[in-house]
């Protein structure tokens, strides 16, 4: 899931909990204190005083130069207190506070947080070349909420151009929107308290892309291609209708109106791209109104080849054991579509608008120069076995040279 901004949560401003006072006796203390400590903080465990009218146990500290506060409920025995920039101790002050709000006399722990974990993650960041810009992996094994921010170097000052926020183990993500020339990088990495790592510089010449004309574009019916049109047809695909219109129809197929074609998994389709090129990614639109819904496309592969072979028998083209085409073809990838909300439960609204601005993009592994592309769709996600799809653009190198090596 994305993390769409970063907050500093220092807890410094608060609002009356509980009810109107009705005594003013302090409850007893915490007892029994044990710090465990953590990535850029603690956990502490300790012994609830019994007090019958016990609220909630009040943690006090200072991080990076701020005065915060943390809570635990009643029904847990420890509080985690987490932000820290430093690996210096830290006092933390912790009250049994009843629902009078009367606060018990301090009992002060200190804890050694270890190192932020920015910096761990930092040290796993991974930059590689990529088309039209550069690609940063990373690992992030305990999913914290970070942002990346990728800088580059113009006229001689270095610009920030994006910062991308995840929280996933395995990260990976594609800057883009750079030329094919020598770049000078920096990046680096701050959390959710604004915690900051070290910066990496690098160099890199991004590599050329372009998006392939669609002018070009021609379907190519193969045997076992589906061939059917409930409405609009495969050359709609490419018509450059889509923007953001929910009505754009692109192409739908029949349930069941070839059996051998259509109404069975994978749905295949073949596009010449009129050119040949080196495929670097492509991006997928759902029809609208009907996203991740009864034909939106699932999982996909996609296979490429510089020659179509025209004097193939009929079963050469089968999507199962009869066919062994893909013996002869590129592998470009296999894909799966996700909700930006998470894999469980439907899609809300939120998710269907974001596919209907962004698309669904997948990047292809590295190949050779390809003109023929197959499109293999293996499931939708209503399972129906008919295909909605509304637009499709293919990116690449095409120029006759070989410039990205």
């Amino acid at each position: 899931m994305l993390v769409p901004v970063l907050m500093i949560l220092a807890g410094c401003q608060e609002e009356f909990i509980g009810q109107t006072p009705t005594d003013d006796i302090p409850p007893g203390q915490i007892s029994n204190p044990v710090v465990e400590n953590t990535y850029g903080g603690a956990i502490i465990t300790y012994d609830i005083p019994t007090d019958k009218d016990l609220c909630f146990i009040r943690a006090e500290y200072i991080r990076n130069g701020n005065f915060c506060t943390d809570h635990s409920s009643v029904y847990k025995n420890s509080i985690r207190v987490e932000g820290f920039g430093t690996t210096d101790p830290v006092e933390v002050s912790l009250y049994a506070v009843d629902f009078s709000m009367n606060r018990s006399e301090p009992v002060v722990v200190t804890i050694h947080p270890k190192e932020a974990f920015v910096h761990e993650i930092f040290r796993t960041l991974e930059p590689m070349n990529d088309f039209a810009g550069i690609t940063l992996k990373w690992k992030n094994d305990i999913e914290l909420p970070i942002g990346i921010t990728l800088m580059s170097e113009e006229n001689g000052v270095f610009i920030e151009k994006e910062t991308y926020f995840s929280d996933i183990k395995d990260g990976e993500h594609a800057f883009r929107g750079f030329a094919n020339e020598p770049t000078k990088f920096k990046a680096f990495i701050k959390d959710q308290w604004g915690n900051s790592s070290d910066t990496l510089s690098f160099e890199f010449t991004p590599m050329y892309e372009v998006s392939l004309d669609r002018n070009l574009y021609r379907e190519v019916k193969l045997p076992f291609d589906c061939t059917s049109a409930r409405y609009g047809a495969a050359w709609a695909l490419w018509d450059n209708c889509h923007d953001g219109d929910t009505f754009d129809l692109g192409w739908v197929t029949e349930l069941d109106n070839n059996p051998e074609n259509d109404g069975r998994f994978p749905i295949m389709t073949t596009f010449d791209l009129g050119v040949e090129a080196q495929l670097s990614r492509v991006t997928m639109w759902m029809r609208g109104l009907v996203e991740y819904g009864t034909g939106a496309f699932k999982n996909v592969e996609f296979w490429g080849t510089d020659e179509l072979a025209t004097d193939m028998p009929n079963e050469y083209w089968a999507s199962d054991d009869r066919g062994s085409w893909k013996n002869d073809w590129i592998n470009l990838g296999e894909f799966e579509t996700t909700k930006p909300s998470g894999p469980s439960g439907a899609a809300t609204e939120d998710d269907k608008l974001w596919a209907r601005e962004n698309g669904f993009e997948f990047r292809f592994n590295v190949a050779p120069k390809v003109r023929y592309v197959r499109l293999l769709v293996n499931s939708t996600w209503s399972g129906a076995k008919c295909l909605e799809l509304c637009e499709i653009a293919f990116m690449g190198n095409d120029k006759d040279s070989e410039t990205n090596n």
